[in-house]
């Protein structure tokens, strides 16, 4: 995993190449299908894990190269940890010679502790220079209502600081309209 993520506009690449992480149902696969603008991975409401193994997507977005890479999520209801680290580790390959973004996807509500270790990870697993290229991705937007995402994430300072130590700052889909903002 020594592969560093590069930025776009450094490697002059056409092609876009982005990495869904994120806890099992946070909705990292509707978030794939939302940016490639079709049902790219599979989604299902369940109470046990979707997605088991790294999936790679390409697609073609406002005449720009996307390669969407989904992956397991943190806390698997089916994969032992180290089987999910084994798998994420996977991403570097599909997204050669290296991400562009993670999209750390959280679901609009409670956040937990665990954002925290996820940006850990991440940074344990790619290098501390991959929070650079680190965007926090609220799904359930619609949830938010009236409220502006920025204010919902300083109502805790814990997730205000979380997504402060992402470079990339923040987004919110509402995957099921498939909209964002």
């Amino acid at each position: 995993m020594a592969e560093k993520p590069e930025s776009p506009a450094a490697g002059g690449s056409a092609e876009v190449r982005v990495v869904l992480l994120g806890h099992t149902g946070s909705g990292r696969s509707s978030s794939g299908n939302t940016i490639l603008g079709r049902s790219a991975f599979w989604t299902d409401v369940s109470p046990v894990s979707v997605t088991k193994h790294c999936q790679r997507s390409e697609g073609v977005v406002d005449g720009r190269s996307l390669r969407v890479i989904d992956t397991p999520g943190f806390f698997h209801t089916c994969l032992s940890p180290s089987e999910v680290r084994a798998e994420l580790a996977r991403c570097v390959e599909l997204s050669a010679p290296g991400p562009h973004a993670f999209l750390l996807v959280l679901r609009a509500g409670r956040v937990t502790r665990e954002c925290s270790a996820a940006l850990d990870w991440i940074s344990a697993a790619f290098g501390p220079q991959a929070l650079s290229f680190t965007i926090v991705l609220i799904t359930c937007g619609d949830a938010l209502g009236a409220k502006p995402a920025g204010d919902f994430l300083k109502e805790s300072e814990e997730l205000w600081e979380f997504t402060c130590r992402c470079a990339g700052g923040y987004h919110v889909f509402d995957n099921i309209k498939g909209t964002t903002t």
